[in-house]
């Protein structure tokens, strides 16, 4: 993918995933090796960040993200 395909697909995650609660998504986005390295103790992969999203969408039911930067070089993508 060209960078500004890899960073419209991050926006399509927080887009589909984060804002629209849909967690049935999160395997589109998030790979079964991927390591969530902001939450101590959080499991990986795509069920682990659902597990994750749903502790915040239970603390926070009207939550929204929106990224106010995004960088992105080659296959890296950062907010």
């Amino acid at each position: 993918m060209t960078t500004d395909q890899n960073k419209n697909f991050l926006q399509q995650l927080f887009d589909e995933v984060m804002n629209g609660h849909n967690l049935s998504a999160v395997g589109k986005y998030i790979a079964p090796g991927f390591t969530h390295h902001g939450v101590p103790g959080a499991k990986g992969g795509p069920d682990g960040f659902a597990a994750t999203l749903q502790q915040f969408f239970d603390g926070f039911p009207d939550m929204h993200v929106q990224p106010e930067s995004v960088i992105a070089e080659g296959d890296t993508v950062v907010t």
